[in-house]
């Protein structure tokens, strides 16, 4: 089968066959939240911290992300936002204590699961 048309507003696509036509729902780019973000890695050298990541694959028109860390895990203490295009942050001047960071991908559409808690230890 071909696809004839998109129809945008409804997320469908049309599909022809040689006698008939049929509506079929399509999972587009920006019909659902992105996937969460992969390989978090941190680096905390004195009171400094790297945070790297990666995208998935299909995971385009992601808008920003979300670093939560906490005191406990699955606590969030502290939400930053970054930009969509970022894939590291460094951040100086982090206060010593041991920290659960996760990461979460948005889209227009909504926002991904966390990542896996990561433990950092700052010192």
């Amino acid at each position: 089968a071909m696809v004839d048309a998109i129809d945008l507003p409804s997320n469908r696509l049309v599909f022809s066959t040689n006698r008939f036509s049929f509506w079929a729902s399509a999972f587009l780019a920006l019909t659902s939240a992105p996937l969460p973000p992969e390989a978090l890695q941190a680096q905390a050298v004195q009171r400094s911290v790297r945070l790297t990541w990666a995208l998935p694959p299909m995971s385009d028109g992601v808008s920003h992300f979300l670093l939560e860390a906490g005191s406990r895990p699955g606590r969030t203490d502290v939400r930053m936002q970054i930009d969509g295009a970022a894939r590291e942050l460094d951040l100086a001047g982090v206060p010593p204590g041991r920290y659960f960071v996760g990461l979460r991908a948005v889209n227009a559409t909504g926002t991904s699961l966390p990542t896996r808690d990561m433990v950092l230890e700052v010192r």
